[in-house]
Parts: structure tokens; sequence; C-alpha cells
């Protein structure tokens, strides 16, 4: 039902934004008080940028996979959902590599 997807959909944007928000402080904590409006300016551009990005991928992804004319269709829908699960697994073993590396320094 569509009220089960408006909620679901409401939990995902909450959590994303009580993740981005610590994010970005966390990112400028080491910056000079001068440069706090930049780096804000450039995390908050870099975000999106790469939000449009991937939205553009994933629909790709659901296009080519799809098997109608108008390219969507529930395999379609299926094959960018598994996308979408499998890049921030990716994202969390490559961090697991680089993150212990870089604290080692």
């Amino acid at each position: 039902p569509e009220w089960v997807v408006t909620v679901l959909y409401g939990v995902r944007v909450t959590g994303i934004a009580c993740l981005m928000m610590p994010l970005t402080a966390w990112a400028c904590t080491t910056l000079d008080p001068d440069e706090l409006a930049q780096a804000s300016a450039i995390i908050t551009s870099a975000r999106q940028l790469i939000g449009s990005l991937s939205a553009s991928v994933f629909i790709a992804a659901m296009a080519l996979t799809s098997q109608n004319a108008l390219g969507v269709d529930l395999g379609g829908f299926d094959s960018s959902f598994w996308l979408q699960c499998i890049v921030p697994v990716l994202a969390f073993i490559l961090g697991m590599f680089v993150l212990p590396a870089k604290g080692r320094r």
C-alpha cells in the first residue's frame, strides 16, 4: 500500500538527515573558523552532485534491465534495488581497508 511506502520513505529520509548533519560537522572540525563556510558549501555541493549522478546511474540501470518499451517494470526496479544495496556494501568494505591505513600514519 502507498502508506507503507510513504512511512518507509519518511524513515529513510530522516535517517539520512540524522547521518549527514553529524558527518558534515565532523568533517569540518579540523578546519580554521575562516574556512568553515567554504568547506560546508563544498561538502553540500558534492553531496548534491553525487546524489544526482547516482540517481541517474540507478535509473539507467533500471531502464536497461527492464523488459518493456517504457524501461519501467518490476525486473528493472529489482536490478536497481540490488545495485543500490551493493554500492554501500562495497564502499564499506573499501572504507575498512582505506581508513585503518590512514590512522596508522
